[in-house]
């Protein structure tokens, strides 16, 4: 059985060592098997590493999908912050979320809302980081939580 499937992942690792290394390998030996999908290595000014995957969208077989969601669990444990794994299952669009501790899977899931929220504001022009930025009145609250004339 095959499914039409694609994903994007941005994965901070540490210091390059044999560890990372062999599991880097075996997910661009899982990634070989499928067209124009690639990884990307750049280093950190600190000498860390930022991995970005890509797999463009097309047809899958569900045994590759499974590994290479695998790939990016053994890939969780050596990241130093939590990441997102963006991916397209037959049309659907979710998120897998990853990280070395529950913590940091918690806020790579955050991260990734907050993203998709101020994407999503921007369209309709606004800046969610400009809203958030704006004081609270104490009687807009006291109005918001019906509290106001007329509650």
């Amino acid at each position: 059985m095959s499914a039409i499937y694609s994903c994007t992942a941005e994965i901070h690792l540490p210091l390059p060592n044999a560890e990372n290394h062999r599991v880097i390998e075996k997910l661009g030996r899982r990634l070989e098997w499928v067209c124009d999908a690639h990884i990307e290595q750049e280093s950190a000014s600190d000498g860390t590493v930022w991995l970005t995957v890509h797999c463009p969208e097309q047809n899958c077989a569900h045994a590759f999908i499974e590994d290479l969601d695998a790939a990016f669990a053994e890939l969780a444990r050596h990241a130093i912050e939590g990441f997102a794994v963006d991916y397209v299952y037959e049309g659907d669009r979710g998120a897998d979320f990853h990280g070395p501790t529950p913590g940091s899977t918690a806020v790579a899931k955050q991260n990734w809302n907050f993203a998709k929220a101020a994407f999503y504001l921007e369209q309709e022009g606004i800046d969610l980081h400009r809203l958030l930025e704006l004081p609270i009145t104490a009687s807009a609250v006291q109005g918001g939580l019906g509290n106001g004339p007329g509650s």
